[in-house]
């Protein structure tokens, strides 16, 4: 079992997510800047 603190669980989060949103970047087109704050 891996300890993992919660600043790493963050950053693995926040990784995902900056990768989710590159993909849909690339399929849809460039996102309004309000809905990226969500």
């Amino acid at each position: 079992m891996e300890i993992v603190t919660s600043w790493m669980e963050e950053g693995i989060i926040q990784g995902e997510l900056k990768l989710i949103m590159r993909q849909i970047n690339r399929k849809i087109g460039e996102i309004a800047p309000g809905l990226l704050e969500r």
